[in-house]
C-alpha cells in the first residue's frame, strides 16, 4: 500500500488543528489514515504510523502523550510518570497495559474522572513537583512520582519504587562511578531520601498519610534491585532481623559487597534476580567470591524473585532457619 502524501505527518502525537497551519485539511488527514501513513491514537489525536510504538511501555507513554495533547494542563503521574523516569515498579507489565495516570492541579477547576485509557486525580501539585521530560510528556517530579506510587502499594511493593528513586537521586548527586563509595556516608543516604520525605506533605491524602509517613523514610539506595527492595519489605513484615546493606567485606578475592549481611550471624543473604549472573563469567566470579567468603567463616542463604514472590512462606522460613543456625551463642 502506498503512503505517498503531500505532507509529512509528525512523529509525535498531533491534532488536526496543530497541522492545519501547514495546509493540512480534514480530507488530507482522512486520506493519510486510509493509506496507513497516519494512525489514530485516541479520538482527535494522531501520529505518523512509522513512529507508532509497539512495545507495551512505549505504547503506554505514547498514548499518555496523546491524552496530554488534548488536555495540556494534565500532568502524567503515578505509574505513567514512573515509566517515563525509568523507575522500578512491582508489576511493570501490568502497569504498561493499564490506563495512563494523570494529576490535575487542585484549584484550577478540574475534577477527578475516568475516561477510556486514562485516569485523572485532582491533587495539590506545586510547581516544583512538575517536570518536562525528554519524552515530551509533562510529568510529576521524580520524588513526587515515587511517593504517589508508594501511596497505592503495600510496604514491600512501595519500597521497590522508593528505593529506585533514591538510587537515581544518589547517582545524580555523586556521579554513577562514585555511588558505591557514597554508600558508606550516611549523609549521602539521607540526602537521597530527603526529596521523597519532602514530597509527602503534598502527596498524602487523609487516607494515605499514615502509610506514607511509615514507608517513605525507609527508602534506601543501597538496595540495588526491585528484588532486594521487595525482600527487605517482606522480611520487615515477617519480623525477621533486618540485614545491613552493601557492607564492604575485604577477602583474598577482592572486596565483596553482599546484598544483605547479618554481621552478628556471619550470614550473607543474596537476592538472585533475573540477569544478575547472565554470563558464564559473572557466575564464575560469584562462585569465587562466595568461596572466599566461606573460607572467612560466612554462611550464605539465597533466594530468587520467583521464590520471594510465590513461595514466600518457605523462603522466609529458610532465611529464619539460617539466622537461627548461626545465631551468636
Amino acid at each position: 500500500m502506498t503512503r505517498s502524501l503531500r505532507w509529512t505527518p509528525p512523529s509525535t502525537p498531533f491534532t488536526l488543528a496543530a497541522v492545519a497551519p501547514l495546509g493540512v485539511t480534514r480530507a488530507m488527514l482522512r486520506t493519510a489514515l486510509a493509506r496507513g501513513a497516519v494512525t489514530r491514537l485516541i479520538s482527535g489525536v494522531y501520529v505518523n504510523t512509522d513512529a507508532l510504538r509497539t512495545d507495551a511501555e512505549g505504547r503506554h507513554l505514547q498514548l499518555a502523550l496523546a491524552h496530554q495533547v488534548l488536555r495540556p494542563r494534565m500532568i502524567a503521574s503515578h505509574h505513567t510518570a514512573a515509566m517515563a523516569w525509568g523507575l522500578d515498579l512491582d508489576d511493570p507489565a501490568a502497569m504498561a497495559n493499564s490506563p495512563a495516570a494523570f494529576i490535575a492541579p487542585d484549584g484550577e477547576g478540574w475534577r477527578s474522572l475516568r475516561m477510556p485509557g486514562a485516569r485523572i486525580a485532582v491533587r495539590p501539585l506545586p510547581t516544583a513537583h512538575r517536570a518536562a521530560h525528554p519524552s515530551d510528556l509533562l510529568v510529576t517530579s521524580l520524588a513526587r512520582t515515587a511517593v504517589d506510587v508508594a501511596s497505592t502499594c503495600d510496604l514491600p511493593e512501595a519500597l521497590i519504587t522508593l528505593d529506585s528513586a533514591a538510587r537515581l537521586a544518589l547517582a545524580a548527586s555523586v556521579g554513577r562511578s562514585r555511588v558505591r563509595d557514597a554508600y558508606r556516608d550516611e549523609r549521602h543516604i539521607a540526602a537521597s531520601r530527603a526529596p521523597l520525605i519532602a514530597a509527602v506533605e503534598h502527596a498524602a491524602t487523609q487516607f494515605t498519610r499514615k502509610h506514607l509517613l511509615e514507608v517513605v523514610p525507609l527508602a534506601d539506595p543501597r538496595r540495588e534491585s526491585a528484588l532486594e527492595s521487595l525482600s527487605y519489605g517482606r522480611m520487615m513484615q515477617a519480623g525477621l532481623p533486618l540485614p545491613e546493606l552493601q557492607v564492604c567485606i575485604p577477602t583474598p578475592a577482592g572486596n565483596y559487597y553482599p546484598d544483605n549481611l547479618w554481621p552478628a550471624h556471619m550470614l550473607v543473604g543474596e537476592a538472585d534476580g533475573l540477569g544478575k549472573y547472565d554470563t558464564p563469567g559473572s557466575l564464575a566470579a560469584e562462585k569465587i567470591r562466595q568461596q572466599a567468603m566461606e573460607e572467612l567463616g560466612y554462611g550464605f542463604v539465597r533466594w530468587t524473585s520467583e521464590q520471594m514472590r510465590f513461595r514466600l512462606g518457605s523462603t522466609l522460613g529458610r532465611i529464619a532457619s539460617a539466622l537461627e543456625a548461626r545465631a551468636p551463642r
